[in-house]
């Protein structure tokens, strides 16, 4: 099964979530990375996002200042260290795993 996968260095998703509606309309990815998302995670346009498809998502932001999201229309598991782990919808069956994240496929 081809997996269509971008990546964007977005600088502030929230100013740009109509610009990435048309990305996603045009390219239509099964994996969209953000880079420099400027939001903090609760700020984080994850309804918009679902909406579209992107029910999937793990996010770590910071107010004005880098952040990054991994959008996903198919389910994957988060490993690593994340604090919000539960709130975006993920299980992290192996716990906490210091100063890197992985992400695999659900089993």
């Amino acid at each position: 099964m081809p997996l269509r996968i971008a990546t964007w260095n977005i600088n502030s998703v929230r100013l740009r979530i109509d610009a990435v509606r048309r990305f996603i309309a045009g390219w239509s990815p099964d994996l969209l990375c953000l880079q420099e998302t400027k939001a903090p995670d609760e700020r984080f346009p994850l309804a918009p996002l679902a909406e579209l498809g992107y029910r999937h998502a793990l996010v770590h932001g910071m107010k004005a200042y880098n952040g990054v999201a991994i959008l996903s229309r198919l389910p994957f598991l988060a490993r690593g260290q994340h604090r919000d782990h539960q709130r975006a919808g993920f299980q992290d069956p192996t716990g906490f795993q210091p100063n890197h994240r992985r992400l695999q496929p659900p089993t």
